[in-house]
């Protein structure tokens, strides 16, 4: 009886790790090609809930960001914001892959519906300048 219990009990331990294995990839920093897929891991699972998919659907925008596929890096930051529309994170990595794309007014009102939210934060207002700067137009 305690080998069926001590066996279950390392199954259950091993089911709980290997569960969470893909959302801590998607969070690591690194290949972009292994975040995106353990992040597609997680978003396709329905073993995570809401808040483990928001962010996935973060990080793999940032990693697609990082490895140049813009577009689809846009779409994620979109299915974050629907998740989550008040975390000011989201609209910053999307105005910084639609600055990618050159949608320049399109990455201006990202950058400002992030500043909104954390207003004063150096990373939006540099990114949402950035833009501006494009435009010719006052940071």
């Amino acid at each position: 009886m305690k080998r069926i219990a001590f066996t279950c009990f390392f199954v259950t331990v091993a089911a709980s790790q290997s569960t969470g294995e893909p959302l801590a990839e998607c969070s690591r920093g690194g290949n972009a090609e292994v975040r995106i897929r353990a992040c597609s891991e997680v978003i396709a699972s329905p073993t995570f809930g809401p808040d483990d998919k928001t962010i996935a659907y973060r990080n793999r925008g940032n990693a697609r960001a990082d490895a140049g596929a813009a577009t689809e890096a846009i779409a994620d930051f979109g299915e974050a914001i629907k998740l989550r529309p008040n975390d000011a994170a989201h609209y910053a990595g999307r105005g910084r892959a639609r600055l990618t794309l050159g949608d320049i007014s399109g990455a201006i009102a990202d950058y400002s519906e992030a500043l909104r939210l954390m207003p004063d934060t150096a990373t939006f207002l540099v990114g949402r300048g950035h833009a501006r700067r494009f435009l010719g137009g006052d940071c």
